[in-house]
């Protein structure tokens, strides 16, 4: 988070917290700050930092939103996604064709042979 001065490298499978408070509201861009991978382009995310009385209106707002389901969920779990599923939504907005993406990120085929 570079307005906050604040870095902090994520490690695979390592849950890792950061507590900082910041001392104006506002919108602040938190992007990878290392040529990490293939998703490395989409790697962006914001940190909204509000007013304590904005931040208890947004937390009444998400019990009622969480209590409706997964229906209204802003994040899904890509672990349960393929490549081509995960990519679908950054791909379209730029015309990426599935056959490119099988260039750039072949999936692996499993061949089995039969039994004898």
């Amino acid at each position: 988070m570079p307005e906050f001065r604040l870095k902090q490298d994520a490690i695979p499978g390592r849950q890792s917290e950061m507590l900082f408070t910041p001392k104006v509201a506002g919108e602040y861009p938190v992007i990878c700050a290392e040529l990490c991978g293939a998703y490395h382009g989409a790697m962006r995310t914001k940190v909204i930092a509000q007013t304590p009385a904005e931040l208890n209106e947004w937390m009444d707002s998400q019990k009622s939103a969480s209590a409706e389901g997964l229906d209204h969920a802003v994040a899904v779990n890509p672990a349960e996604q393929s490549t081509d599923e995960f990519l679908a939504p950054f791909t379209n907005s730029l015309e990426v064709h599935p056959d490119l993406l099988e260039q750039i990120h072949p999936v692996p085929s499993h061949s089995h042979s039969p039994a004898s």
